[in-house]
């Protein structure tokens, strides 16, 4: 028996409440009709207003206007609690995401393959490779269902045509900046354009395809 502490204490110690919550976790999802282990999970944060008593973990949160500390946690698709972590407000959202990673695969076996994150944490060109690779993963390791591999391909097939939208952007900028991108001004005759467009407007009503 450790000495000084109460029977709370060395439960918290022995990893009492984890183990119940590890367990109750498995069972929740198996009432739910889902497979005992996540393979998915959501990352996202939340700043919480500090109190004097917050002391060294109070940082300003310049996004949000709020001093405090930023909660990040993350759950599996059914809200079940896989990590938590606690920082100043002001810490960067993207270098917690190696801690609870390792927070995630330690709660799971290692059996999560994907992680659902806003740009905050990742960025919009990481974003798009983290759903293209995780996708292709849980895709292959024969462990799904048949609404899975159709929900696969088409996060798949939006993320690369959204990484192809990135590049393109970026390389406009490229060009803008370097002075490489060249306008060619000529007259317009805004009328002929206004009748083309009203045309085309009576066209859509006619064959019923207008919005």
């Amino acid at each position: 028996m450790a000495a000084g502490l109460s029977p709370g204490g060395r439960w918290v110690r022995a990893g009492v409440f984890e183990a119940i919550v590890y367990d109750l976790r498995l069972v929740l999802r198996v009432c739910h009709g889902k497979r005992s282990w996540p393979t998915a999970a959501i990352i996202d944060s939340r700043t919480i207003k500090s109190t004097p008593e917050s002391g060294s973990r109070s940082g300003y949160d310049g996004y949000k206007h709020t001093q405090g500390s930023k909660v990040h946690k993350v759950v599996d698709t059914l809200g079940h609690l896989l990590a938590l972590h606690v920082t100043p407000a002001n810490e960067s959202e993207r270098d917690q995401v190696e801690l609870l990673a390792k927070q995630v695969q330690d709660a799971t076996g290692e059996r999560v393959t994907m992680l659902y994150a806003d740009g905050g944490y990742t960025g919009r060109v990481a974003a798009a490779d983290a759903a293209i690779v995780g996708w292709s993963q849980l895709l292959l390791n024969g462990e799904r269902h048949d609404e899975d591999f159709t929900e696969g391909l088409k996060i798949i097939d939006r993320n690369a045509r959204a990484q192809t939208r990135i590049v393109d952007d970026l390389l406009d900028m490229s060009r803008i900046i370097n002075g490489k991108v060249r306008l060619y001004v000529q007259p317009v005759d805004l009328a002929a354009l206004a009748a083309g467009a009203a045309k085309r407007q009576d066209l859509c009503r006619r064959l019923d395809l207008s919005p």
